[in-house]
């Protein structure tokens, strides 16, 4: 199946209410988007929402500040 950007959708998060519409493209079937979810559960999907993360992040500050900084800390704390 192809990713939702090449099924005309602005990103690639897949929503019930885009799979419904989705299948009602394809097969001409129409589901409550409510229902569209217990089925993709009952088939084994989750829900599974994208970690939010800054533009500007900076991974190896990030790593740094895990592994030095963030021990010194809790080390303090102690």
């Amino acid at each position: 199946m192809k990713g939702p950007i090449n099924n005309g959708y602005p990103n690639e998060l897949w929503s019930t209410y885009r799979v419904s519409e989705i299948i009602r493209k394809e097969f001409g079937v129409t589901y409550h988007q409510d229902y569209v979810g217990t089925l993709l559960h009952q088939l084994g999907f989750s829900y599974q929402k994208p970690k939010r993360r800054a533009l500007e992040r900076n991974e190896s500050s990030v790593k740094t500040w895990k592994t030095e900084t963030w021990p010194d800390i809790k080390k303090s704390r102690e």
